[in-house]
């Protein structure tokens, strides 16, 4: 697992007067995944990053976490 030792946060407006906070937590792992090619199998590398965010609605908090895989 790495971590680029940069976490961040950003906050965002949404249409309903909102606000929206996007929080990177700086951190990331490599995966290998297999898959089939013209009945071949093969290996692709990928990177996996993690993130959350917090959105408020009728003065209450909603949050998500994510990991999303980047090629």
């Amino acid at each position: 697992m790495g971590h680029i030792h940069v976490p961040t946060y950003e906050i965002f407006p949404n249409n309903n007067d909102e606000e929206v906070f996007y929080c990177n937590l700086g951190s990331w792992k490599h995966t290998v995944k297999r898959t089939t090619v013209k009945n071949k199998t093969k290996f692709l590398k990928r990177t996996q990053i993690s993130y959350f965010i917090v959105k408020e609605s009728n003065k209450s908090l909603n949050t998500q976490f994510i990991i999303k895989d980047m090629i």
